[in-house]
């Protein structure tokens, strides 16, 4: 009792002892910035163990028994390392208020000594993105970057038809570092699937473009910021290796980066290559009027297939002096693609089946170039010259072998399609960017572009040419587009940013064989776009956003095509499809860390892809993109990440979107309605002793998409992961459910015709990884061309 008696006595002379220094952090916005580390700092520059954790107010206090002179270091994933004036810890009872500290943004990280948070802030919001960190995402071991978009909220993956849409649309444009791919989406996809996801940096979602970007694209913009170096001198990369098994087949993917930095340059270089044997299965189901006969047809496939992916990007900066930069990108990728498909497709009427032995090779090449130069004319002006060239190669030779059964005798078919189809791609961009009155920042700049497109297309049926599907065409597309843009304060809580974007486009298709104008297009349009944020308080805050969109049709579209599901079936392009146009407006909302997106637009002459058109004569079906009328959608993104206990982080995502589509022409009246919602849920657990676990998967609702509807599908996933120093071991689980099916229906009451599609692209897969860090991995990140973001074209 005594000893607790005299511990009583001396506890005030103990608490009197302790020095407090207090403060909050923010960002330009004002937005408070959590999990925020603070480091007390001697006078020598040596870091003491009093430090600090901001909380979900930014807030933090930093208790210490330390006296003399100090000074505090703050640092945040994204910001600028901020270093306060030194101040005196006197004898007892020091109060330091250090106030209200504002971060600059600028992307790094920690240099020399790895001391950070685990609590990490998943999503970041500026004025007109969202900005979700990756980089320590556990699941991205052994993953593609086309992985980690599937798990990225309001981000919808569609594997199938090899396309991204976001927030319910389709036209997504997809950077990376800034820098626009020009592929057409279906080689966009696959090359996102040959990309080791874990180089990538943060995820960018762009949903309401600026008018520094191209207006093209309805659903806005997706920016991949992979991992780079920056001025500290040294270098350092990874080399990683990952292996998934599914029926009896293997998937193989290899690749490294590699950085190299000095004081005046830096050099960037990826390579990755994938093999994917994965089979895939598929039924599908059909009702078709002919002459007044509902015929019905149940269609059975089994495609074996190989699909080689190789990428390569390498990229060169140069500071000639502090005024002048200058650099260059190259980027190749190549797609190798080979299938054997068996297939039957029975007459239920008659109960006769026909056999297909198809047999396909897909090869698609492309290389862009890009040279760049930023001159500064003084510290707060500046010019960002560029040139882009891409040359796209794309061969598709394919063949069938078709057994037709009757009840009389089998005829035996042979079909042969060919499909060529070379582009080249010139972008010429300047850009102006200056600080007026020392308040407004001024953006202005123009830009060009040249495309060149050929397409041949035949067909051959027991070596005879089919006319109906004979095609040698050539395509030429130009576009001249300028824009202004501001960025202002207006006060202490509301910041502007306000642009218009001119786009005059011209379009021509010319017919080779009858040596004509088949398609000429010319039109010029504004682009309006404008956003508004408010600082409600400390943690609450509100942004809204305008701008409106245009979706140009996709050369890979345009271009006449055929690829047959059986005899009686095929899909083709459409050289008639127009540009659609679309009305954004959004809102954002921030309460800490809990984010809520709402949009609604309105797109005229929408481009729905995969319709269906029946001649009821000869009940021949063709699937291909068309024009429809008017689709006007709701959509909501919530994202929310909490930590249920300190070892445990849950990140969860769900979107909402409601959808109305409207058409009416002499061939179809049409009208739906529909609601749907997507959940992400991903679950991650610090087990200890660098052992991780996460849980992820999603689940999505039926959705329309032109006159189809798509069912209900989902996913669950689960990985393993383990560090040894620089060495990190990862095991996982996809689709351990399969039910990442892809299955939709038509059901086209005006023709009485009907159709269901199940198919297996994504078998359940088990996959073992591994990530070798060599070099020094405390180097900065650097953003090569902070300008480069408006580079782009529409061929996807």
């Amino acid at each position: 009792m005594k000893k607790y008696f005299l511990l009583f006595l001396l506890l005030p002379i103990f608490i009197k002892a302790q020095n407090e220094i207090t403060g909050s952090v923010i960002d330009n916005l004002g937005n408070p910035i959590p999990f925020t580390d603070v480091f007390l700092m001697s006078k020598s520059k040596v870091m003491t163990n009093d430090r600090a954790i901001t909380d979900f107010e930014g807030k933090f206090k930093i208790i210490t028994k330390r006296k003399g002179n100090y000074y505090a270091e703050i640092r945040s994933l994204g910001f600028r390392t901020y270093i306060s004036d030194n101040f005196i810890i006197g004898t007892n009872n020091s109060y330091i208020k250090l106030g209200q500290i504002k971060l600059e943004e600028e992307s790094f990280a920690l240099n020399d000594v790895e001391v950070s948070s685990k609590r990490k802030v998943p999503y970041q919001r500026k004025i007109d993105r969202t900005v979700i960190d990756v980089e320590d995402d556990a699941a991205a071991q052994g993953s593609t970057i086309l992985d980690l978009l599937e798990r990225t909220p309001g981000i919808i993956v569609d594997r199938q038809n090899e396309n991204i849409n976001m927030l319910g649309k389709s036209g997504v444009n997809v950077m990376i570092n800034g820098k626009l791919s020009y592929m057409p989406s279906s080689a966009l996809v696959q090359f996102l699937n040959g990309v080791n996801a874990e180089n990538v940096k943060s995820i960018e979602l762009i949903t309401t473009p600026p008018s520094k970007f191209d207006a093209q694209g309805n659903a806005g913009y997706i920016n991949i910021e992979l991992k780079r170096g920056d001025k500290n001198s040294g270098f350092n990369g990874n080399v990683t290796s990952s292996s998934s098994y599914a029926e009896e087949k293997f998937t193989n993917n290899v690749g490294n980066n590699f950085n190299v930095t000095t004081e005046k340059s830096n050099l960037i270089f990826n390579y990755s290559i994938m093999r994917r044997d994965l089979p895939i299965n598929g039924r599908i189901n059909r009702s078709v009027p002919i002459n007044g006969t509902l015929i019905n047809t149940e269609i059975n496939a089994i495609r074996d297939n190989t699909r080689t992916i190789q990428n390569l990007r390498f990229s060169y900066d140069y500071n000639i002096n502090e005024r002048i930069n200058i650099g260059t990108s190259i980027t190749g990728y190549s797609n190798r693609y080979e299938m054997i498909e068996d297939k039957t497709s029975e007459n239920l009427n008659l109960n006769i089946e026909d056999l297909y032995y198809t047999t396909e090779e897909n090869y698609w090449e492309n290389a862009q170039i890009s040279v760049f130069s930023k001159y500064y004319m003084s510290k707060n002006t500046s010019f960002d010259i560029s040139f882009d060239f891409l040359k796209y190669d794309n061969n598709q030779p394919v063949e069938y072998v078709v057994a037709l059964n009757s009840t009389e005798q089998i005829q035996n078919l042979n079909f042969k399609s060919y499909k060529a189809s070379p582009f080249e791609i010139m972008v010429y961009n300047i850009d102006f960017e200056s600080l007026l009155f020392n308040k407004i920042k001024f953006t202005a700049g123009f830009k060009m572009v040249d495309n060149d497109f050929i397409n041949e297309n035949s067909l051959s049926r027991d070596n005879i040419v089919d006319l109906n599907f004979d095609n040698y065409s050539s395509l030429s597309e130009e576009i001249i587009a300028g824009y202004s843009q501001f960025n202002f304060d207006l006060s202490n809580k509301i910041s502007i940013q306000s642009g218009i974007r001119y786009e005059d486009t011209v379009t021509r298709i010319f017919d080779l064989n009858l040596n004509q104008i088949i398609v000429e297009r010319s039109y010029g349009n504004f682009f309006p776009s404008v956003f508004i944020g408010y600082k409600i308080n400390d943690f609450n805050n509100l942004n809204i956003s305008y701008s409106k969109r245009i979706n140009r049709p996709a050369f890979t579209d345009l271009a006449p095509f055929v690829f047959f599901i059986d005899i009686d079936q095929a899909f083709q392009g459409n050289i008639q499809l127009r540009p659609s146009f679309t009305d954004n407006f959004e809102m954002n909302y921030r309460y800490k860390n809990v984010n809520l997106t709402l949009q609604y637009s309105e797109e005229q002459d929408i481009i729905s892809g995969f319709q269906p058109s029946v001649d009821n004569q000869t009940g021949f079906i063709t699937m291909g993109p068309l024009n429809l009328n008017l689709q006007k959608t709701i959509s909501s993104v919530l994202s929310y990440s909490f930590y249920p206990i300190s070892d445990w982080n849950v990140r969860f995502f769900s979107t909402y979107s409601y959808s109305k589509l409207t058409h009416s022409d002499e061939n179809l009246n049409y009208s739906i309605n529909n609601s749907s919602i997507r959940f992400n849920l991903n679950n991650s657990f610090d087990l200890g002793k660098d052992f991780t676990f996460q849980l992820w998967g999603y689940y999505a609702s039926r959705s329309v998409f032109g006159l189809n509807i798509s069912e209900p599908n989902g996913s669950l996933n689960i990985a393993f992961q383990k560090k040894i120093d620089n060495l990190t071991f990862s095991l996982n689980g996809t689709n351990i459910l399969d039910t990442a099916r892809w299955r939709f229906k038509t059901n086209n009451s005006s023709e009485e015709f009907n159709q269901s599609w199940d198919l297996d692209f994504n078998p359940p897969q088990i996959k073992l990884s591994a990530i070798y860090n060599f070099g020094n991995q405390s180097l900065k990140t650097k953003k090569i061309r902070s300008s480069s973001e408006s580079n782009r074209v529409r061929v996807n």
